[in-house]
C-alpha cells in the first residue's frame, strides 16, 4: 500500500508494516514521525538502496535504480521496528547519521555496506550477531559501540572501515570471522577478551594494528590472520596455542622479536615471511614443524 513516499506492505512474521520502498527526495528521514499512527516493524530489502540486484542475462549484478535516495543524509528509527533487512541502505553514499532504537533486534547482512559518510553508530542492546558485511566499506566511520550481548563479529563486518581507530570487544563475544576487520587501515587498538574461541583467516589483516595478545581458547593462529598488519610491534601468544596458519603474520614489517609459545606444534608456510625487522624468535619447550619460508625476507637466521 502507498503510505506518503512510502510503499509498504504487511509482515506476518512481525505482525507489523514493512517499508518495501521510499520515493521520496527528502535528506533527513524522520521515521518515527512519519510512521507514528502506524506500526512499521521492518525495513525491507533494498528499501532506501539507490541500488538494486537485478538479473541480466541470467547473472545477478547491481545498478543504478532510484537516484533521489542518494541524498538521504540522516535517518531516525521509530521505536517499532524491529528488523533492518538485507541491504536496507546500501550504497547510500551521502547517509551520515543513523539513530537506532533499541528494540531492534536484527540488522541483517550489507544492511548499510557501502555507506561512506556514514561516521558513528550506537548499535542496540538486543543485538547478538553483527552480520557479514553489514559496515563493509563505510570508510568515514570512526565511533562504532558494540552491545555487551555480541556474540558473533561475522565475515566482513567491519571490511575497510579505514576511519575506526579503537574497538572494544564485549565479554560474551566469541567469533571474529573471516576478513571482519580486513583493511582497517586506521585500527591501532583491538583488545580481544578471554570469552573470544575462533579468529577467521585475514580477520585483521591489513589493519593498523599495534599490539594483540591472543586468550586461552584460541588453539590456532588462522591463515593471514595478521598479514600486513605494518605497524605490529607486539604478540602475546597463549599457552595453549598448537599452530600459526600460513602467512598469518606475513609482512608484519615492523615486529623485531616474536616468544612463540612453550607447546606449539607447527608454523605453517610464509608465516613470518618479509617480516624485516624480525631478529629474535624465542621457542619454547617444544620445537615445532617448520614449514616453507616460514622466516624468508626477516633478520632471523635459523641455526
Amino acid at each position: 500500500m502507498k503510505y506518503n513516499d512510502y510503499i509498504l506492505e504487511y509482515d506476518d512474521g512481525t505482525q507489523g508494516y514493512k517499508i518495501v520502498s521510499y520515493c521520496g527526495k527528502e535528506e533527513f528521514l524522520d521515521l518515527e514521525e512519519v510512521f507514528s499512527d502506524i506500526n512499521v516493524t521492518v525495513v525491507g530489502e533494498y528499501a532506501f538502496s539507490s541500488v538494486k540486484e537485478k538479473e541480466v542475462h541470467k547473472e545477478k549484478i547491481m545498478v543504478a535504480d532510484n537516484e533521489n535516495l542518494s541524498c538521504i543524509r540522516k535517518v531516525i528509527f521509530p521505536p517499532t521496528i524491529k528488523i533492518i533487512r538485507f541491504c536496507a541502505f546500501y550504497e547510500c553514499r551521502y547517509l551520515k547519521e543513523i539513530v537506532l532504537n533499541e528494540k531492534i533486534c536484527e540488522i541483517q547482512p550489507s544492511a548499510f555496506s557501502g555507506c561512506i559518510s556514514l561516521k558513528k553508530v550506537d548499535l542496540p542492546e538486543g543485538l547478538r550477531v553483527i552480520h557479514r558485511g553489514v559496515f563493509r566499506n563505510c570508510t568515514s566511520l570512526n565511533g562504532i559501540r558494540l552491545p555487551d550481548g555480541i556474540e558473533l563479529i561475522d565475515f566482513s563486518a567491519f571490511e575497510m572501515c579505514t576511519g575506526i581507530e579503537k574497538i572494544i570487544f564485549p565479554n560474551k563475544l566469541r567469533k571474529i570471522a573471516i576478513r571482519a576487520f580486513w583493511g582497517c587501515a586506521n585500527l591501532r587498538k583491538a583488545e580481544l577478551n578471554m570469552s573470544v574461541e575462533q579468529i577467521g583467516n585475514g580477520a585483521f589483516a591489513h589493519s593498523g594494528i599495534e599490539s594483540i595478545r591472543l586468550p586461552s581458547a584460541i588453539e590456532n593462529v588462522p591463515a593471514s590472520c595478521f598479514m600486513n598488519c605494518q605497524s605490529l610491534t607486539e604478540v602475546i601468544f597463549n599457552d595453549n596455542l598448537i599452530s600459526i596458519g600460513q602467512s598469518a603474520f606475513e609482512n608484519c614489517i615492523s615486529m623485531e622479536e616474536v616468544a612463540l609459545p612453550a607447546y606449539l606444534k607447527s608454523i605453517s608456510n610464509y608465516a613470518f615471511r618479509n617480516c624485516i625487522s624480525l631478529r629474535t624468535v624465542r621457542f619454547g619447550k617444544c620445537m615445532p614443524v617448520i614449514g616453507k619460508d616460514v622466516w624468508i625476507n626477516t633478520s632471523y637466521k635459523q641455526v
